[in-house]
């Protein structure tokens, strides 16, 4: 009897170290090990605005746990539900979007500050590649329900306006593909994969002029990437920007 209530005992107190050593739960940052809704990437930007946790880094257990969550692709599954109204689906992304594009924001103004931040910027922009490339497919879905009324100008503008802004996500990612000095093979790998994976529907808002330019560029990379995997990402990603 006195060996289990010392086993329970020390069972007990490794579970409570590490929930105490998440400084993110204790902050009031939503699980990790479940899939995050906008409202929980809302919940985070506050948290790391008002510095109640600091930026999670790859090196740190607790910050890489929620960094890897706050850019799984899992989290776009709602999105993605076309079982579900659209009108919520793009209520959640708008949400989703803006949180992940402010903690973007945060990240960068620590590289500016001299941080090393490469890992955590690498993941962060696949993971944005992926939100674009649901967004693209929204306002496909969402344009044939648009009423042709007085207001139907202003709101394919406005939707014009937004698909040029996710274009640019495309663009960027190629310059810190690009980058070696920066970034390590891995995370370009990573960063060539996630644009391999979007570039369909990267395809479908990118200009006559941009593509053969993207194309061009993308081609040009060949040289510096050894790995069969990164040279058939590439041949993917041109494939499709040439349709």
């Amino acid at each position: 009897m006195f060996r289990f209530l010392k086993a329970s005992a020390l069972i007990l107190l490794f579970c409570g170290s590490t929930l105490a050593d998440d400084r993110f739960l204790d902050a009031g940052a939503p699980a990790a090990d479940r899939e995050w809704r906008a409202a929980d990437y809302k919940t985070v930007v506050q948290i790391l605005s008002e510095k109640k946790a600091p930026l999670p880094r790859l090196e740190e257990t607790d910050g890489k746990k929620v960094l890897q969550r706050f850019c799984s692709i899992e989290n776009l599954t709602f999105g993605r539900n076309r079982t579900l109204p659209l009108s919520s689906r793009m209520e959640d992304f708008f949400g989703l979007q803006q949180s992940a594009n402010q903690v973007t924001k945060l990240y960068v103004a620590e590289a500016v500050g001299g941080a090393k931040v490469a890992g955590e910027m690498s993941l962060l922009l696949g993971f944005m590649l992926h939100v674009s490339a649901l967004g693209i497919d929204l306002v496909g879905e969402f344009l044939p329900t648009i009423p042709k009324d007085s207001r139907y100008q202003a709101r394919m503008d406005a939707l014009a306006q937004m698909r040029s802004g996710l274009a640019t996500i495309f663009t960027g990612a190629y310059s810190s593909i690009a980058d070696d000095q920066i970034y390590t093979d891995d995370q370009r790998s990573s960063m060539l994969a996630a644009v391999a994976a979007t570039a369909d529907q990267f395809s479908s808002v990118l200009g006559a002029d941009t593509k053969v330019e993207m194309i061009s560029k993308f081609s040009k990379l060949q040289g510096r990437f050894t790995s069969p995997n990164d040279l058939k990402y590439i041949e993917t990603i041109t494939k499709m920007l040439g349709r």
